[in-house]
């Protein structure tokens, strides 16, 4: 049994047949992302997480997808890992501590 993403990367060189789950994971994650920018439009999108990790793995099909579909978009490659959604909502606060701060005075 395969405990997780980083355990089946290292196992593609041994086996390269498994390329092929992180090459539908490309697919499904650019068909994904080619619906969420037909409706929020963003010029970057940031992509986090362990996953990130294996990105040599899938990300070339990802944007494979992303250019038939003609969606260009930035995809940036967070250097935080799994930590990158608590700096961010930990940064959010923070501004809004600040700014209600700034509001009384």
């Amino acid at each position: 049994m395969i405990k997780d993403v980083k355990e089946l990367a290292e196992l593609v060189t041994a086996d390269a047949s498994l390329q092929i789950i992180f090459d539908e994971f490309g697919r499904n994650l650019g068909h994904f992302l080619c619906e969420f920018m037909r409706i929020d439009k963003p010029e970057v999108v940031v992509l986090g997480g362990n996953i990130v990790k294996a990105q040599s793995l899938f990300l070339h099909q990802t944007e494979k997808i992303l250019a038939e579909a003609n969606k260009p978009v930035l995809l940036k490659l967070a250097i935080l890992g799994e930590e990158a959604p608590l700096m961010g909502a930990a940064s959010l606060w923070k501004a809004k501590q600040v700014n209600s701060i700034l509001a009384l005075d």
